[in-house]
């Protein structure tokens, strides 16, 4: 395409303030069939000039059939591309080959010369030059797996001017649409890709950033460093900030590509989450599908009217519920669409099977809290389809039910339940029959059928509208179970309702009250009484096996075993355990605690925090409750929220220890040592004979070089009890002062106490330097093959922890790995970059591979403290003397004095 200034009627030009702004609204317009294109322009700009000129532009290029864009003798390549293969650019870029290129860009497979590492290269065409700064300023914030990172912005000094260019992640791969063109997507693979994209997108919208062009092209698939599908999102070139100015037109086309946009987008209004929602949505329709669900002109009438048509029921109402012309009837979150894709916790293999006409259980509460605090639901309770019990116990329970929820109270919904006895007096036997004959919204319908000598229950909840499924739950019981059924139905109903808790709350009889207090108790203190706890939990279930509180707890009991012992049967176990806790009451705030413990356990943040704000919902002056929401944000870095939940847990309990403990560490993973001192400090005030607080305190005072107050900190501790934290603790201390050959017993004895799984791989990274040190290499190697290996066996269990995988790039470099080194430190500081442990980790790998530039530019925004604790480290001598360093570590020193 010709510059803008070149096809402008010379009457046209100086009256607009940024050309950029004048060819994304032509772009787009263009982009439209023709008899949309003026009602797009019109609704699309205010200002006069820029409507005038747009408008006047597209009739010149209507008349001339598109000769501007394709004219007769074509430009040649070169003309629009400002790079060639075997170029060299600001003497470290070298061009390898042209990958791709879009209407307005070009990308560039190249080198990284100076950090020694494949890499792509985008530039805008030459005639759109000016068009790549806002979606570095925007996209290279986002630092996530599922988003193609991007390095910086550069400029290359070309004969034809400066040229704007920028380095980005390289990914080997095929586009989604690629793959599409070749053949269908599996089910099973869909859902996987999905997932994905949820995750990518969410952590873009976490960052205030909005894609605005999502579509199958822009969507690479590729492999991790263990050979596993990733989906990677690309191109955020119209990403934007979500309260951006409406004239503020982004850099490529404002409302992306037509097939993709949401109905909203073609009235003018600005991109939104929702938005990305509505293009996400086709994605997901066009895997299951293999077409999309609309054309572009169905799209741009946005019409009430329009019907999306069924393509499979597993995936039916997700897809209703991101392509609804209403963005406020759309999912709000990404997240949401995440947890709509995970089939329930609690069902087994063939449970799932039988779901297959059911959505996601945990997307309708989510939904349900995003709608207008007047919305108005009438919910019925209808007899079993079919039930191979009596009739007459079937219904009993049924009422039982009902007679629960008729005690409900108004929350964000307005709520009104139809009792069960009015259905059954009325024979509304169906959701139609509950419209008709009971003005019902919505309504209940369910089974209860045989299998294996188990009970299982399948209910529904339909929109007596649409007669469409909403939600589901399925579950299983033992015969003498089931009169825990109608507190599970009645819990279950106001947690996905959104509705507040029930008042009756869970309790435990007075036969295993004793039992089940001392078992907690234990649970809560000392680690080594763990399996005291448990044999007390067990008991207590025995003891009163209807309560859903005896069941979490021992679930919780069984979680910590499992984080002691590292062995997979207790995570297994206590999964069963928080099962028999929900089918019980899946809406005691307990309950909600252990289920966020066990999705928090496996990378699963939404979730965990979903269950997390239900549970204080019920519970708001909970104070254990904000201080793990804060830890779980913490882990996400999201370090603004979780300074606000600890602050309410401290506030809520100003004189327990583990409130300091965990805004102490809240500070220390960002480095700010003294923070981090004064809250541990707190700790030991309050608790002072924990041996635990002492250990916490030694931490940062080793990390500030304060020798004597660290070993004094952790003698203490092993003085109180010996543990292996403690005593490797102390051999690390001993290691920092040059004390190599004192250390090694230290780390042999820590081995010998049984280290937990989450540190096992820690000591014998930590014993192997200190061999290699001393010159004992071979001893050095057999060290860091044990931990290489102890930290794979820990990332199975925990596969999003980044300060394990950082770790594990450490030793693979002293290993001679560097390509898996380099794999493993990129990933474990993707989503979390400014995490000291893994800042601390991604620094030593990089100088065991030699990449000092790499070296400096992980510390160019590095906090001071870990600039200080480098330079007392005897491993980054080569560091120290480096002039540049040098000067980092003179800001720090300057830093640190104020």
């Amino acid at each position: 395409m010709e510059p803008i200034s070149q096809t402008l009627p010379p009457d046209k030009l100086g009256t607009v303030a940024d050309d950029d702004r004048l060819m994304s609204l032509v772009e787009s317009a263009l982009a439209l069939p023709a008899d949309l294109r003026q009602e797009f322009i019109v609704k699309s700009c205010d200002a006069e000039e820029l409507r005038a000129a747009a408008t006047d532009y597209i009739r010149r290029e209507e008349r001339m059939e598109r000769f501007l864009l394709d004219p007769i003798v074509p430009r040649p390549r070169g003309a629009e591309s400002p790079f060639e293969s075997g170029q060299v650019i600001e003497q470290r870029f070298r061009i390898v080959r042209e990958i791709a290129r879009g209407g307005m860009g070009i990308v560039y497979e190249a080198f990284d010369e100076k950090l020694e590492r494949p890499i792509a290269i985008k530039c805008a065409k030459s005639a759109f030059r000016k068009r790549l700064p806002p979606e570095v300023r925007n996209a290279s914030e986002i630092s996530h797996p599922n988003v193609c990172k991007i390095f910086e912005i550069h400029t290359a000094h070309l004969a034809q001017g400066e040229t704007d260019f920028l380095t980005m992640e390289y990914l080997e791969g095929e586009t989604l649409a690629e793959r599409l063109r070749r053949s269908p997507v599996p089910e099973a693979e869909a859902r996987v890709i999905a997932r994905q994209l949820c995750d990518g997108l969410a952590e873009a919208h976490h960052n205030k950033v909005i894609h605005g062009d999502l579509k199958s092209n822009n969507v690479i698939l590729t492999n991790n460093a263990d050979g596993e599908m990733r989906a990677v999102i690309t191109d955020f070139g119209l990403a934007r900030r979500p309260n951006a100015q409406p004239n503020a037109l982004p850099s490529t086309p404002i409302g992306g590509t037509p097939d993709y946009m949401a109905p909203e987008l073609w009235k003018g209004e600005k991109a939104s989450e929702q938005s990305d929602i509505f293009a996400l949505g086709i994605i997901m329709y066009e895997m299951i599908a293999g077409k999309r669900p609309f054309d572009s002109a169905t799209n741009g009438e946005a019409s009430a009217t329009r019907r999306l048509q069924p393509v499979n029921p597993k995936w039916d109402d997700i897809f209703r519920r991101c392509l609804d012309a209403e963005p406020q009837k759309r999912f709000q979150r990404a997240e949401q669409i995440a947890q709509a894709l995970t089939p329930p916790r609690h069902l087994s293999r063939w449970l799932i099977a039988v779901a297959a006409l059911l959505v996601a259980l945990a997307s309708w509460g989510v939904y349900q809290q995003t709608r207008p605090p007047d919305r108005i639901l009438r919910l019925a309770l209808l007899p079993f389809a079919k039930s191979e019990l009596p009739v007459s116990t079937t219904n009993a329970m049924l009422q039982d039910a009902s007679d629960r929820l008729s005690r409900a109270r108004p929350g964000r919904t307005r709520f009104t339940l139809i009792p069960f006895s009015d259905a059954l007096n009325n024979r509304a036997a169906t959701a139609a029959d509950a419209k008709k004959i009971l003005g019902a919204t919505h309504a209940l319908v369910g089974s209860l059928g045989k299998e294996n000598q188990r009970i299982k229950l399948q209910f529904t909840l339909v929109d007596t509208t649409t007669l469409i499924p909403v939600a589901g739950w399925l579950t299983d019981y033992d015969e003498n179970e089931l009169n825990n059924m109608p507190g599970a139905l009645a819990g279950t109903i106001t947690e996905k309702l959104g509705l507040p808790a029930l008042k009756s709350a869970a309790s435990v009889n007075k036969a295993a009250y004793s039992t089940w207090s001392e078992g907690v108790a234990l649970m809560r203190g000392d680690p080594r009484d763990i399996d005291r706890a448990l044999a007390l939990l067990e008991r207590a279930v025995t003891l009163d096996p209807n309560s859903p509180l005896t069941h979490a707890r021992l679930a919780e009991a069984k979680l910590q075993k499992y984080e002691y012992s590292g062995e997979p049967v207790w995570r297994d176990r206590a999964r069963d355990s928080l099962k028999s806790a929900e089918q019980r009451n899946p809406d005691a705030p307990e309950v909600h605690f252990v289920a966020a413990r066990v999705e928090s356990l496996f990378g699963h943040t939404p979730q965990a925090e979903s269950h997390f704000q239900r549970a204080l919902e019920i519970e708001p002056a909970n104070g254990d409750l904000w201080r793990e929401l804060g830890k779980v944000q913490r882990d996400a870095g999201r370090y603004a929220e979780a300074f606000n939940s600890f602050k309410k847990a401290l506030e809520l309990q100003p004189n327990y220890y583990r409130n300091y403990q965990s805004l102490g560490e809240y500070y220390f993973v960002q480095s700010k040592l003294p923070e981090a001192i004064r809250q541990w400090q707190m700790m030991v005030q309050t608790a002072p004979q924990l041996a635990e607080a002492h250990l916490e305190l030694a931490r940062p005072y080793l990390n500030k070089g304060h020798w004597l107050a660290g070993e004094t900190e952790l003698r203490h501790a092993a003085e109180l009890r010996e543990t292996s934290n403690t005593i490797h603790t102390l051999a690390v201390a001993l290691s920092y002062q040059g004390k190599d050959r004192d250390a090694i017993p230290y780390f042999l004895h820590a081995i010998e106490l049984g280290p937990t799984p989450n540190n096992r791989h820690l000591i014998y990274i930590n014993l192997g330097s200190a061999y290699r040190r001393l010159g004992l290499s071979e001893k050095a190697r057999e060290s860091y093959i044990l931990s290489k290996d102890l930290a794979y066996a820990a990332l199975k269990n925990r596969p999003n922890d980044g300060a394990i995988r950082a770790a594990l790039g450490y030793v693979q470099a002293q290993l001679g790995k560097q390509e898996e080194a380099a794999g493993n430190t990129e990933q474990a500081l993707s989503p979390n970059p400014k995490n000291a442990t893994i800042l601390w980790w991604a620094v030593q790998t990089s100088e065991v591979l030699s990449q000092r530039e790499n070296t400096l530019a992980l510390l160019r925004d590095a906090p001071a403290a870990i600039i200080l604790r480098l330079n007392l480290f005897s491993d980054m001598a080569g560091l120290q003397h480096d002039p540049r360093f040098q000067q980092q570590w003179e800001k720090a020193v300057s830093l640190n004095n104020q």
